[in-house]
């Protein structure tokens, strides 16, 4: 499934194919993805994971035919990126505070 997402993602990035060869990559990779989907996983965890892959299939290639839907959520996690940082600087000062207080 990883390898299949990183083509589709590194397909999607070349700027310069047709719409009609992007169409033949997606068909490409939806018979791959159904390939995929029809293992049958033994781990209870696979299984898991496989009913989870069921209930979001049709989505999991939607960045190949809508231009507006980026293929990774790389920009959602920078956006977020200051909450955590403050998050963490603001744990640490907390946390050295307290063990100042703890040890003195």
């Amino acid at each position: 499934m990883k390898r299949l997402s990183l083509r589709a993602i590194a397909v999607n990035r070349r700027q310069t194919l047709a719409a009609s060869t992007l169409q033949q990559y997606g068909s490409r990779f939806r018979g791959s993805l159904w390939e995929i989907l029809n293992l049958k996983p033994q781990s209870p965890e696979g299984q898991q994971l496989f009913r989870h892959y069921l209930t979001i299939e049709k989505h999991l290639l939607l960045f190949l035919d809508n231009e507006t839907v980026p293929p990774t959520n790389h920009f959602s996690e920078q956006a977020l990126r200051w909450s955590v940082v403050f998050r963490k600087e603001l744990y640490i000062l907390e946390f050295g505070k307290r063990y100042t207080l703890g040890n003195g």
